[in-house]
């Protein structure tokens, strides 16, 4: 077995003498040795659980939910034990002469990248950052391992919520890039870079909806600018694969990889796609498609509950439209949800603003009456069940006796069952 071999591999390099000059190299060794092996056989848990429940595993993987064996843990502890105790043996024992010089630097920087792979596992962005410190300064003649530990270096910095270290590695990672396609005479950008757009993106993005929300409007500016700028690379380098590539073709790509991203539950990669999409060729692009493009960002904030980021783009649509249906259904439906989450918050008088503007649009669906159509008496299911969650139990009743005694179907059996169940629980939170 391939794990057999690790193991192997550890009892040799155990067995290195001390006053071996490849003692210190082995320790090193024994340490990645260690990695690998946890890395096998994660990889074999890995599809176990897959097979069992494939749904599962991909929203516990996305989650970082994965429960798994304490041998597996206890591997990634001896890894690092190994590797930290190869760094203090260095620091015990000077080398001289040019090649031992260059042998230690080769070995320094594996150790301190396997390091670096062991407490991104770890999910410790803090200690990759410390261990890959100046990584692109201090090994500047070895991009091979300049571009992977700048990657890790990206991703802590992401999950740190640095905007600026983030961009600063991307930065790095760009230029290492087009140092090696250089050198290895390759066309597409490596996908440490596409990721690494998509991350500076994606952390942008979210920074600047936060900046707006604070009142932050010229930083909030700033980071849209840069989120659009790393998106559209990233869509560049991941989708389009050529540049040149005209609008309609690009539209047309990007938008058939936004359907697939959606369709897989991966909604913050769909909305990153068509807000890039809306930004980079909304002037290339007819008001309906741009219409269509925007209902699926709204859709993508709708599913990841994005409230405040769907209702300012919702609000937009019915700014322009107010007659269309779609943009009515949803914009109410955002306000009732962004309502629930301030009333869950305790907020009251942000929850009752958005419960208020729903009840105001619903007001425009449901005139003039039409007790005729099915969906007239769905909103004014939904309009009681707002004024319940707003404590109105009195005018729910009123509202509702009268209504009883102008239509006793009440629209059929499904909305009179309803509208007789909330009028019953108004009439007991009433008294």
């Amino acid at each position: 077995m391939a794990e057999d071999k690790f193991l192997e591999a550890i009892d040799l390099f155990n067995a290195v003498d001390k006053v071996s000059e490849y003692f210190e190299d082995a320790q090193s060794r024994i340490g990645r040795c260690y990695f690998g092996q946890y890395e096998l056989l994660k990889k074999e848990e890995d599809s176990k659980l897959e097979k069992l429940d494939p749904k599962k595993f991909a929203a516990d993987k996305a989650a970082g939910a994965i429960q798994y064996p304490e041998g597996l843990k206890k591997l990634l502890d001896d890894a690092e034990a190994k590797l930290l105790a190869f760094i203090e043996l260095t620091n015990q024992v000077k080398v001289e002469g040019l090649d031992q010089k260059q042998k230690r630097l080769k070995s320094m920087s594996i150790t301190m990248y396997y390091l670096g792979r062991i407490y991104d596992e770890k999910n410790d962005p803090e200690k990759v950052l410390k261990y890959l410190e100046e990584f692109d300064v201090t090994y500047k003649d070895m991009p091979d391992m300049v571009l992977p530990a700048t990657f890790l270096r990206l991703r802590a910095s992401y999950l740190k919520r640095d905007s600026r270290g983030t961009m600063d590695m991307l930065r790095v990672l760009e230029e290492t890039d087009n140092l090696l396609r250089t050198k290895q005479g390759r066309k597409k950008s490596h996908l440490y870079l596409v990721i690494g757009f998509q991350l500076a993106g994606k952390l942008c993005s979210e920074l600047a909806a936060q900046a707006k929300v604070d009142g932050q409007m010229e930083l909030a500016a700033e980071l849209s600018d840069k989120a659009a700028e790393y998106l559209w690379r990233w869509i560049q380098a991941s989708v389009l694969e050529k540049e040149g590539i005209n609008p309609a073709e690009a539209v047309s790509k990007m938008d058939a990889v936004g359907i697939k991203q959606f369709q897989a539950g991966e909604y913050d990669k769909a909305a990153l796609i068509y807000d890039t999409i809306l930004k980079k060729f909304g002037a290339n692009v007819s008001d309906k498609q741009k219409k269509e493009l925007s209902i699926k960002l709204s859709d993508c904030y709708i599913k990841m509950e994005n409230w405040e980021m769907a209702k300012v783009l919702l609000e937009e649509l019915y700014k322009a439209s107010p007659k269309v249906m779609v943009f009515i259904e949803k914009l109410v439906f955002v306000y009732d949800k962004y309502g629930d989450k301030f009333k869950k918050e305790h907020k009251e008088n942000e929850s009752h603003q958005e419960y208020n503007k729903a009840l105001d649009l619903y007001g425009t669906l449901l005139k003039p009456p039409n007790p005729e159509k099915t969906e007239w008496w769905e909103w004014k299911v939904a309009v009681w069940k707002i004024m319940f969650k707003k404590g109105l139990f009195k005018d729910i009743v009123d509202q509702t006796v009268k209504i009883k005694a102008l239509y006793p179907e009440l629209g059929g059996a499904k909305t009179k069952k309803a509208i007789e169940d909330l009028e019953a629980q108004a009439k007991e939170k009433a008294r």
